[in-house]
């Protein structure tokens, strides 16, 4: 049986961050330890991000055997719980939380917001503003870049279909007096579109006006038509008409 990989947001594999970060790794042992605050010389020489926990160490708890902070509103009214993030998620998070399906992109104050609500990290108060700014300039550096990219292709393109059309419109090689059919799909009653026939014609091609707009005349009694050079192909069937008088 195929072992199923192990979801990245469940509480096993939070946990596992939690204990690889050396600022998470001893609070949380000393949580689950039950021993009680610790003594200041065993953090007085740490980092300042665990010094950080170890001042809130009455706010944090175990639940789900992840480390968590009880973070209270300033009216006393909620208790959120906050998961205390390893710094190796804190750039993953901040992608999912502004850029991700449920993000919507949305404005700084917003997303500091919608962090507060689920994650907290030590000295997030004043680096976050740094973290979220870099991710912002990082995602606005790699849209530009697309954006560019989605330019430039769309230009190639563009220019592949103008000289494809420029050079089917100036090889067409009609003359004044040459025989051509006008394309005229017309729905007619009674009659499968697809069984129906398109071309009308022939008509006799008189002057042109520029390189893509022709004058025609299916009979000496009936009217020219100006018509653009794309509803035209040259006619095949012979130039004996009965409607030519």
């Amino acid at each position: 049986i195929t072992a199923q990989p192990e979801y990245k947001w469940s509480p096993a594999a939070i946990r596992k961050d939690q204990l690889a970060d050396k600022d998470l790794k001893p609070i949380l042992e000393w949580k689950e330890a039950g021993t009680g605050t610790p003594l200041w010389p065993d953090v007085s020489d740490k980092s300042v991000a665990r010094k950080s926990y170890w001042e809130q160490w009455h706010s944090l708890s175990v639940e789900d055997g992840i480390l968590v902070r009880n973070w209270e509103n300033s009216e006393g009214t909620e208790v959120k719980k906050q998961v205390l993030l390893p710094r190796s998620r804190v750039p993953e998070v901040l992608q999912e939380v502004h850029g991700g399906i449920g993000g919507g992109h949305l404005g700084t104050n917003t997303t500091l917001q919608k962090l507060r609500d689920r994650f907290y990290w030590a000295n997030c108060r004043t680096d976050r503003h740094t973290d979220l700014d870099t991710y912002v300039g990082e995602l606005e550096r790699r849209m530009s870049a697309v954006h560019d990219h989605v330019r430039s292709r769309l230009q190639l393109e563009s220019d592949r279909m103008k000289i494809r059309y420029d050079v089917r419109a100036n090889s067409s090689g009609f003359q004044e007096g040459d025989l051509v059919c006008l394309y005229n799909p017309v729905r007619r009653k009674g009659r499968s579109p697809k069984l129906q026939n398109n071309w009308e014609g022939p008509f006799t091609l008189f002057c042109n006006f520029g390189d893509v707009v022709y004058r025609i005349q299916r009979n000496l009694r009936s009217k020219m038509k100006v018509v653009h050079l794309d509803r035209l192909t040259p006619y095949w069937g012979g130039t004996d008409r009965d409607d030519r008088s």
